[in-house]
C-alpha cells in the first residue's frame, strides 16, 4: 500500500520520494483500505493464504507506522455469495457491499437478473453480522452494478449525522453504453 499527497497534473512513478509505502501485514495480496473520518480510523481488508482478514487501526498511528489493530476479523462466510465490490467503517461498525450488474436479454433488452446487492453491517467488536439488507437503492438504473461504499459528512459540525454512500454505475441502454455513476445515501445507520 502507499500513500501520496495529490498535486493536480501530477506524475508519481512507485519509487517516488513522494511516495510513503506501509506493509502493515506482510505476505498479504489484495490490500485495501476505507477511512472512518469520523473516529480517524481506517479499516485495511487483504488476504493472507487465502483467506479475507480486516484490520481496524487508529488512521495517526497507521500513518506513523505501527500496525497495531484495534480489532481483526476474519471475513464473514455470508460475503462469498456475489461479488464483493466494497466496504466502509464508521465507529464499531463494518459496512460492505456485495452484489452483480444487472444482465439483459441482447435481443429485446429486458432484463434477465434480479437484484442481489446487499448492504451487510458488522459488528467490529465481535466479527458478527449484525444486518444484511437487499437494497433497493437505484433499482430502476439500466445495467446497475454496485461499486463502492463510503461514509459522508455533510455538515462538519454535526458529525454524528455521517451518510452511508452507495455506489453504482449504470448505462443508458444497450446501445449507449457510456457508463454513468450514480450515489445514494442512508442516512439511518445501526
Amino acid at each position: 500500500m502507499a500513500r501520496f499527497k495529490f498535486a493536480n497534473g501530477a506524475v508519481l512513478t512507485p519509487d517516488s520520494h513522494l511516495v510513503t509505502r506501509f506493509d502493515p501485514v506482510p505476505g498479504s495480496d489484495h490490500n485495501t483500505v476505507a477511512i472512518d473520518p469520523v473516529n480517524s480510523r481506517l479499516a485495511h481488508r487483504h488476504r493472507v493464504s487465502g483467506t479475507w482478514k480486516l484490520g481496524l487501526h487508529d488512521l495517526a498511528t497507521f500513518k506513523a507506522g505501527t500496525f497495531t489493530p484495534l480489532a481483526t476479523i476474519t471475513q464473514p462466510a455470508v460475503l462469498t455469495g456475489p461479488t464483493f465490490q466494497g466496504y466502509t467503517s464508521l465507529g464499531q461498525y463494518l459496512y460492505t457491499l456485495d452484489g452483480n450488474a444487472y444482465t439483459y436479454d441482447s435481443t429485446t433488452g429486458n432484463r434477465t437478473s434480479d437484484n442481489n446487492t446487499y448492504v451487510t453491517t458488522i459488528d467490529w467488536n465481535t466479527g458478527t453480522v449484525v444486518e444484511r439488507a437487499l437494497t433497493k437503492a437505484g433499482e430502476s438504473l439500466f445495467y446497475r452494478e454496485p461499486e463502492g461504499l463510503a461514509i459522508q459528512i455533510p455538515d462538519i459540525s454535526n458529525p454524528a449525522a455521517a451518510r452511508l454512500h452507495i455506489g453504482f454505475g449504470s448505462e443508458e441502454s444497450l446501445s449507449q453504453t457510456d457508463k454513468k455513476a450514480s450515489f445514494y445515501y442512508k442516512d439511518a445507520l445501526i
